[in-house]
Order: C-alpha cells, then sequence, then structure tokens
C-alpha cells in the first residue's frame, strides 16, 4: 500500500497524488494563567476523605487579590461541596478539576504569609504559611489567542510597573511600557515555543508568566481503500540529502511513533517523544497497518517530505 505526504504551511500545498496524505498546519492556541497548561484528569472525588493539601501555585500574589490560583492534594470532590479560604478570606470562582487539583482565584487580603484551607463535605486541611501576600505589582494571568501565525496576547496586572518585555525563547523582542496589557506578535516559523510576559521595576524583573505554543501539526488522510486499524509515524533529522538513506523504507517495522487511529499529530507531541529538538531539518513520512500485536500488514512509507522545526522552549 503506497502512501503520499504532503506539507501544508500558510497555503502554500505540495501534493503527490496517492493513498496517504499527510501536511503539516498550524494549531490553535490554548491559553490561560500561568501559561495555560493543563492539570489532572482524575475524575473527582467521591470518597469520604477528608480532603488533604500539598501545594499552592504559584504561592505569592498582590494584596488586591485576583492571583489564578493551583492548589494540588488529594480527596477533592466537585465544586458544589468545596471551599478554599485564604486566612479567613473565601476565593472566587472555586473550580475541582479531578480529585487532586483545585483551581480558584485569590481574595484580597493585607500584605503578608497566611495559610490556604480546603474544605469539603468530608472535612478539611489547612496548609500552614502556603501563601505570600504581596504588594509588589504582578502579574494576575496571562491568556492567548492564535489564528493561524498570529497569536494575541492579553494579560491582567495588579497594577503597572516600569516595563514590560516579551521574550520568544530566550530572546527579547518587544519592550513596552509597564502599564501595557495587550500584544499581538506573528510567529514566522513551524515549531515549539515559549513566550514570555516579564514586568520590571526599578530595572528588577519582578514578575513573569509564560505560554508555550505549538505552531503546527501532521495531519493525513487513511487510505482511499483497504483495511487498515492504525499508523504510524517516521521522523528522522536531515543530515544529509537523501531522506532515502535515513527513513526505513527497507524495514517500515522501524517506526518513530505509533499513532493509533489518530491522523493528526501536534508537534508537541514529536517533541515529546525525543523525534523533534533544536532547530533543523527533518524528513517525516507515514504507513499505516492493519492488526495489534503481532501486526499482520505495514504499508509502504508514503514519500518524504522536508520540513525545517524550530524548538525554542529555553527561559529568558
Amino acid at each position: 500500500m503506497q502512501g503520499t505526504l504532503t506539507l501544508h504551511k500558510w497555503g502554500i500545498l505540495q501534493t503527490y497524488a496517492a493513498i496517504l496524505t499527510t501536511a503539516f498546519l498550524f494549531a490553535s492556541c490554548g491559553g490561560g494563567s500561568g501559561g495555560g497548561q493543563g492539570v489532572g484528569n482524575n475524575s473527582p472525588g467521591t470518597g469520604s476523605s477528608p480532603p488533604a493539601i500539598l501545594s499552592v501555585s504559584p504561592n505569592t500574589g498582590p494584596v488586591s487579590g485576583g492571583e489564578h490560583i493551583i492548589v494540588k492534594g488529594t480527596d477533592f470532590v466537585p465544586e458544589e461541596y468545596t471551599r478554599v479560604i485564604f486566612d479567613g478570606d473565601f476565593a472566587s470562582d472555586v473550580n475541582v478539576i479531578d480529585s487532586e487539583t483545585i483551581t480558584c482565584v485569590t481574595p484580597p487580603h493585607t500584605e503578608g504569609i497566611v495559610d490556604v484551607t480546603v474544605i469539603n463535605k468530608f472535612g478539611s486541611d489547612t496548609l500552614p504559611g502556603a501563601f505570600a501576600y504581596t504588594s509588589t505589582p504582578s502579574i494576575l494571568w496571562l491568556d492567548c489567542e492564535k489564528v493561524r501565525n498570529r497569536i494575541t496576547f492579553r494579560w491582567k496586572l495588579s497594577e503597572p510597573g516600569d516595563s514590560i518585555i516579551f521574550f520568544r525563547g530566550k530572546r527579547a523582542t518587544n519592550t513596552m511600557g509597564g502599564n501595557v496589557e495587550f500584544f499581538v506578535y506573528e510567529e514566522a516559523q513551524l515549531g515549539l515555543f515559549r513566550y514570555t510576559v516579564a514586568l520590571y521595576k526599578d530595572g528588577q524583573r519582578i514578575d513573569q508568566r509564560d505560554v508555550i505554543i505549538d505552531f503546527g501539526r501532521v495531519v493525513w488522510e487513511p487510505p482511499a481503500s483497504g483495511i487498515f486499524t492504525g499508523f504510524y509515524l517516521y521522523v528522522v533529522e536531515a543530515i544529509h540529502n537523501d531522506p532515502y538513506q535515513l527513513l526505513p523504507y527497507e524495514n517500515p517495522e522501524d517506526f518513530d511513533f505509533d499513532c493509533g487511529n489518530k491522523t493528526e499529530i501536534p508537534l508537541s507531541t514529536l517533541y515529546q517523544n525525543t523525534l523533534i529538538s533544536g532547530r533543523t531539518k527533518y524528513y517525516a513520512a507515514v504507513s499505516s497497518y492493519y492488526g495489534r500485536y503481532p501486526r499482520v500488514k505495514i504499508s509502504s512509507l508514503s514519500p518524504p517530505v522536508t520540513f525545517y522545526c524550530f524548538v525554542e522552549i529555553e527561559m529568558p
């Protein structure tokens, strides 16, 4: 079963007519407080044990409140039974994500270190000195929205600083006034990038928020005919100019990533599986397979596609 690989980047499409079709596209942006990272996927607790707090992150915030907080622990139950208390003051927007994770927004409080308590219908737990209120300006949250290669960043300040610097990886790209809460950036590359908004006062960085954004994903269409149950993706660094010597065309069982029945893999997944790194050129191909263990049949690889991928997620 022969396959085909295509490269799609900002409307430029190279196509080889055959059974499998793969494309590199630009993915949408997830955003939110503290870089928009997801938290646990366990179901909220339904047992009868009292809650236990393990950590509060971030553990500092402004006296004006409004800091988006993640509380980690055990035996959390759905939000209708749960309260989070900062030294006697109730947090708002309490959301039990799963049995180990609660998100909430801090209430206003005077400057100082406070205890944090979680209460539900089965009991309560207090983590002493878990959070520090400070009068230093801070970034309360960072969010972003991406349309193709254009990202709109928005954030909220507890109060203005002297300046705000925007970073792409370790490189500072823009310096703005200390009261700015909006910035638009256009990414010119395919890859995985960390973007950071850093707040400065008196020449010192006093707070920052960052988010990792995935610009690109591998997408393919299933074979037009034949029986298949899943797909293999092959990715190799282009150390010379002949992909047929680098990709396992002679032995397609030497695959890099089993995609199961998915037909879309983000570049972040390739990075997490150590298939891409740094700033370099890669070759990619795709095949289908039939059966599970052992595979009954593995198709031939599609023609290769060349792509340049940038991984810039270092902290500034």
